[in-house]
């Protein structure tokens, strides 16, 4: 019985992780800084990605969640929030200029 309800803790536990972050990204706006962000989505990131671009801008993509489950991609552009979504959304988004 005990590993019954600590399975069923663990399941919720992980449901509302997940939930919880998807609720907090609803209120992510474009044009918030990295601080900003990371308030909000809270300091368990990585960061997936960083570049320089021809013109000088500063890219830098965080990743919020577990690598292989619910990822949240942030990308800055020269500190701001310029986009955010998971992975396979961001892949089939028009390019920038």
């Amino acid at each position: 019985m005990k590993p019954t309800l600590l399975f069923l803790t663990l399941v919720l536990t992980m449901l509302t992780a997940c939930s919880s972050l998807d609720s907090r990204t609803r209120k992510l706006q474009l044009g918030m800084n990295r601080e900003q962000v990371v308030k909000l989505l809270g300091s368990d990131y990585t960061v997936a990605g960083a570049r320089k671009e021809a013109d000088g801008s500063a890219i830098e993509i965080l990743r919020f969640g577990e690598k292989g489950t619910d990822e949240v991609f942030a990308y800055f552009r020269n500190g701001q929030l310029v986009q955010w979504g998971d992975q396979k959304l961001l892949e089939n988004a028009p390019p920038g200029k």
